[in-house]
Order: C-alpha cells, then sequence, then structure tokens
C-alpha cells in the first residue's frame, strides 16, 4: 500500500511538472526589473547592479532548436523552480531555499551549501587578468576544443579543456597566473596563508554555445576554493550568466573581461542557459597543502 502510494505521488509530481512548463511556454514578454547585489571586493563591500532588461520568452526556443539530445533530455527532467532559475533567468523570482531543497546533494553538501547560502562573505569577484591575456586565452579554446568529454556533474558533453599551470603560464606568461592564484587570499583577508601554500588540484577552460554547452546545472565543488574567470565580458552575449546561492538570495554574478570569481567550494552555483553568442571561461580549483 505504501509502495503504491509513493509511486502515486512521483506520478503526479511529472505531471505536474510538465504541465507547468506547458503553461509557461505561451508566457508573454515581460519587464525584469533592476537589482544589485553585495559581494566583498578584496576586504570590502561592492554593489555589482544591472539595468533593467527586457527578455523574451520567444528567445528560449532559439536554445531548443540547437539542443544536443543529452540536454534536452536534462532539461526534460529538471524540477521547475531548476528550470526557472537556469533556463528562463528568473533569478529574482526564485526562493533560494526551496531552490537548494530540490538539488541532488548529500546530507553533508547540504549542510555546507545552506552555511554558504545564509553567509555574505563566500565570494569576491575581482579584476585579475588582462584583455590581452583573455584574448590568448580564447584563441587556444578555439583551436584546441573537442566535444569528445562528458562532464561528471550532469552527464552531458563538457566542452573543456584541460591545462597545466605549466601550459598556462605559457599561454598567458607567469604574472597572469601568479595574481590568479592571489585570488583566495584576497577572498580569506589575513586568515589565508601565501599562494605557495596552495595546492592546484585542476585548472581548465570551458566554452558554452546554444549548439555545444548551453548552460551548467547547479552544483558544489569538492575543493576548498574555486577561481572562475571571465575571458569574455557578459555583454557580449546572451544569458550565461553565472548564478550562485549566496547572501540569502540566488545571486546573478555580473562580469566584465578578465574579472575572477574566487568562491568557497561550498556555495551552490550555475550558469545560466546561453542564446546567442559564446562565453569562455577559465575554471581553477584549489585547496590548501595541508588539506586531503
Amino acid at each position: 500500500m505504501i509502495a503504491t502510494k509513493t509511486y502515486s505521488t512521483f506520478i503526479v509530481a511529472i505531471l505536474l511538472n510538465i504541465c507547468s512548463k506547458y503553461v509557461r511556454s505561451f508566457s508573454p514578454t515581460y519587464n525584469r526589473p533592476s537589482f544589485s547585489i553585495s559581494l566583498r571586493y578584496a576586504g570590502t563591500l561592492t554593489e555589482l547592479s544591472s539595468v533593467a532588461t527586457s527578455f523574451k520568452e520567444a528567445t528560449i526556443p532559439t536554445i531548443d532548436e540547437q539542443l544536443d539530445e543529452r540536454f534536452e533530455h536534462a532539461r526534460f527532467f529538471m524540477s521547475s523552480i531548476i528550470e526557472r532559475a537556469l533556463i528562463e533567468q528568473e533569478t529574482d523570482t526564485v526562493d533560494p531555499h526551496e531552490l537548494l531543497s530540490r538539488l541532488d546533494l548529500s546530507w553533508k553538501e547540504r549542510e555546507i551549501a545552506e552555511i554558504a547560502l545564509k553567509s555574505n562573505d563566500s565570494i569576491i569577484n575581482v579584476p585579475t587578468l588582462s584583455k590581452t591575456e583573455c584574448h590568448q586565452l580564447r584563441t587556444f579554446i578555439e583551436k584546441q576544443m573537442k566535444d569528445d568529454g562528458i562532464d561528471d556533474t550532469d552527464g552531458c558533453p563538457d566542452y573543456q579543456i584541460n591545462v597545466s599551470e605549466q601550459k598556462l603560464q605559457r599561454i598567458i606568461g607567469k604574472e597572469g597566473v601568479a595574481r590568479l592564484l592571489e585570488t583566495p587570499q584576497k577572498l580569506e583577508g589575513e586568515t589565508m596563508a601565501s599562494p605557495d601554500k596552495f595546492r592546484r588540484i585542476g585548472i581548465f577552460l570551458r566554452m558554452y554555445r546554444a549548439d555545444a554547452r548551453p548552460w551548467m546545472p547547479f552544483h558544489i565543488d569538492g575543493n576548498r576554493w574555486t577561481v572562475n574567470v571571465a575571458l569574455r565580458s557578459d555583454s557580449e552575449f546572451e544569458g550565461g550568466r553565472l548564478l550562485a546561492l549566496h547572501d540569502g538570495k540566488l545571486q546573478r554574478i555580473l562580469r566584465e573581461e578578465g574579472d575572477a570569481t574566487c568562491h568557497r567550494g561550498s556555495v551552490v552555483h550555475g550558469v545560466s542557459a546561453i542564446g546567442r553568442g559564446t562565453r569562455y571561461s577559465l575554471i581553477m580549483f584549489v585547496h590548501a597543502k595541508d588539506e586531503r
């Protein structure tokens, strides 16, 4: 009897999710209000603001028409609230606690993610790489990118190039890499050891495009800190915003070319669906050397 009720509840949940998606597909054009977020910028609070923009639901099918079938499958099984945040860009109306409750996290991961959601000092956004360095990395990505990898976050094509620290130094120089390695110290302030105490456990370059990898689902990282660098300004593509559960809200972090967003690994984050244009990023995972 209990099994029958559980199965019935599961079927009803799926039907409600499909119905809600069907209804939203006929939503008219709507205007998105202005918003601002607070991030600790090298020890001080900085307001990052956006102007109100007009967003048409009609732009979403242009993403669908180009989707790899594995992403189509992933979207079909998304819960409604995750789809609203990632695909429909409704970051200002999504309840962050409900969103967190719908993510596939372990008990321990959920616990640290809730702490990060309540905190206001787990993310900074700092100008780090020059336009020339960003251009060099974009050129490398365009020449080397292949679609033969699978991301363990969602089982979909990753469009990712793994690079060593030495390889990164050859592309942008030692000074550029040194600036990247300073960002965790800027986040943690005086309590943080010098960069030579860090243990780098992963560096990779990633490309987002509607016909490639269109979004990144919400997740947390297993490392102590993550450095995420925008290799192109957000104004040069549609969608593709870095999202994070932080300071009690679902934050949309606006970035210029060369900005490095450093956050603790416990912060739930993702990338919203991209429409027109191409988004490039550099990701560096960092641990302290005394951590396992």
